[in-house]
């Protein structure tokens, strides 16, 4: 995000005098009587962080880039959730700062909901369909009320590039990459402008990723590991699923279910996640977008993507959660997840029970199995 990287840049210029090791991150503890907090750094590392009086604080503000207006603190004031830029000498693991920077954790999470509103109503999202390094072009296919129609991502050097980590479900694991490591069949997410003819989109930020959906039945359940067996009802594979600490777990009610079916037959005005019928296309097609419109934030995009489509996984998100041991076996079920180095052991980004009119008006393929194509529960947004 560019209001990270603002801070990161904010501190090389402030402690350029100061050749130490810098720290960026995020405050997940403060110990207070020691003059030390923890952070969990960008890179997912944990380092503590010591001040003293004489430590040069200063708070940041959202949008500020004239350090004369930045606000001084103590490092007794920095607290759990503040992202912070510490620089100085580490000894013992711990680096002594000579220099902090803080942006407050309300201030963080304004940001953030001020970001998550831009790449709602501004980004795009499709499945990737061609790549061009030469030209630092992506081709993804859009879904819309006349169908799938072809979108032309043009990119930059200053395009800022990122990518899922496999086998996690937040955008905030998610490793900065470029433009050479999308792949065709990645589902992006891009923030920036469209052409004025709808043809080509200018991405100043992109993130993408390889995701998975499919249907299954619980075939046994156990809570305290949390996990949860089941055999996918597509490659009739038995798999363990792990559901991780922010792993979305929900019951659709029968209403919802049977809506989602309507709208699988083409009934609805607007197709899941794009506008366009979900059931479109004959058996096995591949199919772009998903139920929410894209790829992977909790931690994914998520969001209406700026075309006004349903978005089921706030849908999910607004409904009671559901425990692991609510789940029996027979259920059917809806998991989706980040593709990682182990196909029978996945981590779900969803696991959604209560589907069954739902799957019953799924497409079929060979055999008459249930085929979901290439659609996705999202993984975390941008700006969480």
């Amino acid at each position: 995000m560019r209001w990270i990287a603002a801070l990161v840049l904010a501190a090389a210029v402030v402690c350029a005098q100061t050749p130490a090791q810098r720290v960026s991150g995020e405050v997940t503890a403060v110990d207070a009587a020691a003059s030390k907090f923890t952070v969990k750094t960008d890179a997912g590392a944990t380092v503590d962080v010591s001040y003293e009086a004489s430590t040069r604080c200063l708070r940041v503000p959202p949008g500020v880039t004239d350090s004369h207006q930045w606000l001084k603190i103590s490092g007794g004031d920095v607290a759990a959730g503040d992202r912070v830029v510490a620089r100085g000498a580490e000894s013992g693991g711990v680096v002594a700062a000579t220099v902090i920077l803080v942006m407050a954790k309300t201030d963080v999470a304004q940001k953030r909901e001020a970001e998550r509103e831009d790449w709602q109503k501004r980004g795009i999202v499709g499945l990737v369909t061609a790549v061009d390094p030469a030209a630092k072009t992506v081709t993804v296919t859009q879904r819309s009320r006349e169908g799938n129609n072809p979108l032309l991502i043009t990119t930059t050097d200053k395009t800022l590039f990122k990518r899922y980590a496999p086998d996690s479900v937040r955008y905030a694991d998610a490793k900065a990459s470029s433009l050479e490591e999308v792949k065709v069949g990645d589902q992006l997410r891009a923030l920036g402008t469209r052409s004025e003819d709808g043809a080509k989109y200018a991405a100043g930020q992109v993130v993408f990723g390889t995701f998975d959906t499919f249907a299954a039945t619980v075939v046994r359940v156990d809570p305290a590991a949390k996990t949860v067996v089941v055999r996918n009802l597509q490659s009739k594979q038995v798999l363990t699923v792990h559901a991780a600490a922010d792993t979305l777990v929900r019951r659709l009610p029968e209403r919802m279910a049977q809506m989602l079916a309507m709208r699988m037959r083409g009934g609805g005005a607007a197709g899941v996640g794009g506008g366009a019928r979900p059931g479109a296309g004959q058996a096995g097609q591949q199919r772009t977008g998903g139920w929410s419109g894209g790829p992977g934030g909790p931690g994914g995009p998520g969001g209406a993507g700026g075309n006004g489509s349903f978005d089921l996984r706030q849908a999910l998100e607004r409904l009671p959660a559901t425990e692991l041991s609510e789940l029996k076996a027979g259920d059917a079920v809806i998991v989706s997840d980040s593709k990682g180095s182990d196909a029978s052991n996945v981590t779900a980004i969803t696991i959604v029970a209560g589907v069954e009119p739902f799957l019953a008006s799924a497409p079929r393929g060979q055999g008459g199995q249930v085929n979901l194509g290439s659609w996705s529960l999202d993984a975390g947004m941008p700006a969480e």
